[in-house]
């Protein structure tokens, strides 16, 4: 496989098919007492008895119904953007890869409407139900490693400082192991979900056996995939260490841009307000929104640009793969048929 094809490939479907960045955006979204009393707080000493009197009952504050409203509808407003957020992620996955797939295959460039409608399908359940079985799975295997890996601190329970020491020792090495096969196994098992994903939503099977199929897959074509895993890590990593000067600068701009009409804002509430702290209240918001909105607008773009083509190339990996897969299948040689003997040779 030509990987420098495929990445040049995707680089040029990015930045001609505009519309993929607004699901390319989306995905880089959803990716991750009481007062008063008397003094001494109802409780009282009794000096010449030397004992300290505590009270039978204890009373809870008193907290205003429309608080509690607020708290309760804040929660539900928060619950229901997280909800909203992983349906976008999903359906915006399924979008970028069949919209990818498409444009391959046909050359047909899909609209954003268009390309929602390809996204609101079964293949978004499914790989959300994907993503959370290898999550669960994963995480309790992981957890189940840490635990043995700590298993020597067990010896802090006897009395022997030779021990506890060897113990101590021992679980550190084991930590740092675990840790090292953690990062290793999710790396090959993110790398494994490129194409059980494209196997659940371009193919349309289902999880056990796309996980299956996709394993051999994988396996048959290591070398490649292997390959195009680095190509795209020292990608990200020149990505990440381009973005750091430009951060800096955002964070820059966005402290002057939400530092003057804070204080602009501040300004002039103080002129009509008779309170000393809420004039530079309203304007530290105001200015903590404006520095907020400078810093995270530029980068949600940037990362939704490069979730597009990171997903562009996995996408046009798994379709060069089959393709390649197909032309090097052997052929298989037809069986001849057997000759037709006329009646009469039968019979005799």
């Amino acid at each position: 496989m030509d990987h420098m094809k495929v990445i040049k490939q995707a680089w040029n479907t990015t930045w001609s098919y505009k519309a993929l960045w607004i699901f390319g955006i989306l995905l880089a979204l959803g990716s991750g007492g009481g007062g008063g009393g008397s003094g001494n707080s109802g409780t009282q000493f009794s000096g010449g008895a030397g004992e300290w009197d505590f009270p039978n009952t204890f009373e809870m504050p008193e907290i205003a119904t429309g608080v509690i409203v607020a708290v309760v509808a804040f929660c539900g407003l928060i619950l229901l953007l997280s909800i909203a957020t992983v349906i976008a992620r999903y359906v915006s996955e399924v979008s970028l890869i069949r919209m990818v797939d498409d444009h391959e295959e046909t050359g047909e460039k899909h609209t954003i409407k268009e390309g929602f409608r390809l996204g609101w399908s079964k293949g978004a359940w499914k790989i959300f139900l994907l993503d959370l079985l290898v999550t669960v799975v994963i995480g309790a295997g992981m957890v189940l490693v840490l635990l043995l890996a700590a298993a020597p601190l067990l010896f802090w329970i006897t009395k022997s400082d030779a021990l506890r020491a060897i113990g101590t020792v021992a679980a550190i090495g084991l930590i740092m192991l675990a840790v090292l096969l953690a990062i290793a196994v999710a790396t090959v098992v993110n790398t494994l979900v490129h194409f059980v994903r494209r196997a659940v939503i371009l193919e349309e099977k289902g999880i056990f056996e796309a996980l299956r199929e996709s394993f051999a897959f994988v396996r048959a074509h290591l070398k490649d995939v292997a390959l195009m895993w680095l190509l795209m890590f020292g990608i990200n990593l020149a990505v990440t260490l381009a973005m750091i000067p430009v951060v800096l600068l955002l964070l820059v701009l966005g402290g002057v841009t939400g530092a003057l009409p804070g204080l602009a804002l501040g300004g002039l509430v103080s002129l009509v307000s008779q309170s000393e702290t809420l004039p530079w209240i309203i304007g530290g918001g105001i200015g903590a929104l404006i520095f907020i909105a400078v810093i995270a607008i530029p980068s949600l773009f940037a990362g939704g640009v490069f979730k597009t083509f990171e997903s562009s190339v996995w996408t046009l990996t798994y379709r060069e793969l089959h393709a390649l897969e197909q032309i090097e299948a052997p052929e298989v040689p037809a069986v001849p048929a057997a000759p037709i003997l006329p009646e009469a040779v039968v019979e005799g």
